[in-house]
Order: structure tokens, then sequence, then C-alpha cells
């Protein structure tokens, strides 16, 4: 560009001793290397200062990156390998060194930012993962009309499905997305019970796995809330874990 220009001819003009005042004043720059996703801008800032004891000594440079999505410590780090980079070639008496440096430190972020791009893209490419989640949880009773109405709808309000066997013991079984399913036990805990407890959990990834459509309450006898468990195909052992036989 016409400012890399400039500060390439400001910086050779410095070295070759050339400059219009004859005082060693410290030359300060800034350019700013980007990406090159048109969808997101991403830019690092490189300060360099130069003072009269170029090219003996290397310049201060000061790397940094406001939302660019590399972190402060690979920054960090950036400028520590610049450095070194640097190093050998001044020892070297190469007074040109600083542009080989920087077409070096050029090709390492495009490198940072090419990798950034292309992790982006890989897990834009891979769907999120959803679990879902089953869970039998045990009360001592549940006969109260408002715990009983407050039960029904907040699986409603949570999109969960599952039942609510009221009555003497009480049963809940949940079932649904892992995280609405764990919010929904944690909500029923902060009621007061005589006694809860979470007698049996299960996990799939497959949402065909679920067996209710949709969230009620129900009053049956433990006979017939066995054979519930039988027609939706749940584990014969379920029963017995429930009612700790």
């Amino acid at each position: 560009t016409e400012e890399e220009r400039r500060n390439r001819d400001e910086i050779q003009e410095f070295v070759d001793g050339i400059d219009s005042s004859n005082e060693f004043l410290p030359l300060q720059f800034m350019i700013g290397l980007s990406g090159h996703d048109p969808e997101r801008l991403r830019v690092i800032s490189v300060k360099v200062i130069i003072t009269e004891v170029y090219p003996e000594r290397i310049p201060t440079v000061d790397i940094s990156g406001k939302d660019c999505g590399v972190s402060r410590g690979d920054l960090q780090d950036l400028e520590l390998r610049f450095r070194s980079y640097l190093e050998p070639l001044a020892n070297n008496g190469h007074e040109g060194y600083l542009f080989d440096g920087l077409e070096w430190l050029d090709s390492q972020i495009e490198e940072m930012f090419a990798n950034l791009e292309e992790n982006s893209a890989e897990e834009e490419k891979q769907p999120d993962t959803v679990s879902f989640s089953r869970v039998w949880m045990y009360f001592h009773h549940i006969y109260s009309s408002k715990k009983r109405r407050y039960i029904v709808e907040l699986a409603h309000q949570m999109k969960l499905t599952g039942i609510c066997k009221s009555g003497k013991p009480g049963i809940i079984c949940i079932e649904g997305e892992t995280q609405p399913c764990e919010e929904y036990v944690q909500a029923l805990r902060s009621l007061t019970w005589k006694r809860m407890t979470v007698r049996h959990r299960e996990t799939s990834e497959e949402r065909q796995w679920l067996r209710f459509s949709d969230f009620k309450e129900i009053q049956l006898e433990p006979g017939d809330f066995r054979s519930l468990l039988h027609e939706l195909n749940l584990s014969d052992d379920l029963f017995e874990i429930l009612y700790q036989l």
C-alpha cells in the first residue's frame, strides 16, 4: 500500500542517515496486517520504534490485536519469535534486515489467520451434538393440587415430555434435551417435599429414543404402572429400581 511504501522509504532514509534534521530522533510507525475472510475483518497491529542504535540492535516491537481472534498469549509468543528472527540478522550486519523481518511477520500472521478461518469453517460444518435424557424421580407422595399443576405446566413450558404419577408414592418421569431436564429436576428440588429422590437416569443422542409424546398426569395402581412401563418398551428392571424391590 501507499502507507507501507512511505514507511519503507522513511526506514531506508533513517538507515542511510540522510534525514533532513540530522538528529537521531526515534522513528516510530505502525502497520496493520489483516486476514482474508470477507465476512470478518481481523487486524493485528504492529508498532515498530527504531532508535539510533539500529541496525546494531533490533527495534522495539509491540504486536497487539483487538477482536482479531488471536489470544494475547499467542501475540506475545509471536513477538518473541519475531525478535528471535531479527537477532541473527542484526548480528550479521545486514542493515535492511527489518524489511525481511516484516515480510516474515506478515507471512506468520497470514498463516495464523488462515488457521483461524479454517477452524471456524470446520466448526460450522460440524453440527452441535444434542444429548437427550430421561430422569425418573421418586416422591413420598404427590397430593398438592398446586404442585401437581406446577409439575405439568413447567414441563410444557420447558418443552419436556413424560408422566407424573400422583398419589403415594409419587413418580415423575421427565425426558427431552439433557440441559432442560436437569433444570426441571432442580426446579422441583427447590420445592418442599417430604421425600424426593432421583432413582434413575438414562441418556441417548437419538431423538427417536424418546418414549413420550407429551407430558401428563396419571393415577395408576402399582400393577397398572408396571404394565405401562412394559407398553412403553422400557427396561424390565425399571419398576424394581423405582420401588426399590
